[in-house]
């Protein structure tokens, strides 16, 4: 499993596992993805990020956090 770089609605990044079909760590609700941030330590919609959008340091530091310990 690969980790991608989610936004909270607060705006912080971080590094998540996501997949399209299904999570172990997010409630879906239809398109919506309610996600604990690790960075403001409460549950909040998150989105993907384009990885594109992201200078090296923004990804890095993204990647830098994790919201789970596992892979």
């Amino acid at each position: 499993m690969k980790r991608t770089v989610v936004e909270c609605s607060q705006g912080a990044r971080y590094a998540t596992l996501w997949w399209p079909l299904g999570s172990f760590n997010a409630v879906r609700l239809g398109g919506v993805r309610i996600q604990r941030c690790p960075v403001h330590h409460r549950w909040e919609r998150t989105r993907r990020v384009d990885p594109a959008a992201l200078s090296l340091a923004e990804r890095r530091a993204a990647e830098s956090i994790r919201d789970i310990g596992i892979i």
